[in-house]
């Protein structure tokens, strides 16, 4: 599931420095910054721009803000503050009709729903529908019950079927579905026994949980407007 979630996080990052958002801003600092911390900067600017424009839903800004903490999770405090100031000062200097913030949105929209908040909201589902819950879904969900969240993932996710999107990994939706769902659930018991295969940390885990939370139920009050 970790690699399929970098697939998007891999092409928004590309598309970032295609874009090259910094220009004659950039500092003799941002000159000696890795790529990877500008794509990251870049694609935070865009969220929290993208959001205050009204060029992005809640939860598009959620997903993408989501991305880059996952990106990062390795990444000292230091690190993770100087990204936090860095984007935060970009998107204060952004216009809403800064041509490349429109033209990234736009080219970047396609892919929002099929490629990123289907991850999310499959995440989601197989956690409110484990028994018992694990502790941190509980702690940080606002709804009391999952039914109706999971009626409406299951309609959005038959919607994009029917409409001919491709998810992550460029499967059919019953087996994206199927793969996400197991091994969201599985990772998750392992969070909770203490158990967790190597690969992963605590912290991201955390991170997944608490994202798909954050992105699924801003997407559920979008959709029910």
């Amino acid at each position: 599931m970790k690699a399929r979630s970098m697939i998007f996080t891999a092409a928004i990052f590309t598309a970032a420095e295609a874009l090259t958002l910094f220009g004659a801003n950039a500092s003799a600092q941002d000159n000696e910054t890795p790529r990877q911390y500008r794509s990251l900067v870049f694609v935070e600017t865009i969220a929290r721009r993208g959001l205050e424009c009204g060029l992005l839903r809640p939860w598009q800004s959620a997903a993408l803000s989501v991305q880059v903490n996952d990106a990062a999770h390795a990444w000292t405090e230091p690190q993770r503050a100087r990204l936090d100031a860095d984007a935060a000062a970009q998107a204060a200097d952004m216009a809403c009709e800064d041509e490349t913030l429109n033209v990234w949105i736009e080219g970047a929209g396609r892919g929002f729903e099929s490629e990123m908040l289907a991850h999310f909201i499959v995440i989601y589902a197989a956690l409110s529908e484990m028994s018992p819950q694990i502790t941190l879904f509980r702690e940080t969900t606002r709804l009391e019950h999952h039914t109706q969240a999971r009626d409406a993932i299951a309609a959005k996710l038959a919607e994009l079927e029917a409409a001919g999107a491709i998810p992550e990994g460029g499967g059919p939706w019953p087996h994206f579905i199927e793969q996400t769902s197991s091994a969201a659930t599985e990772i998750a018991r392992g969070y909770e026994s203490g158990a967790l295969p190597e690969r992963y940390t605590p912290a991201q885990i955390e991170a997944l949980i608490t994202g798909s939370v954050r992105v699924a139920e801003l997407w559920l009050e979008d959709a029910a407007r």
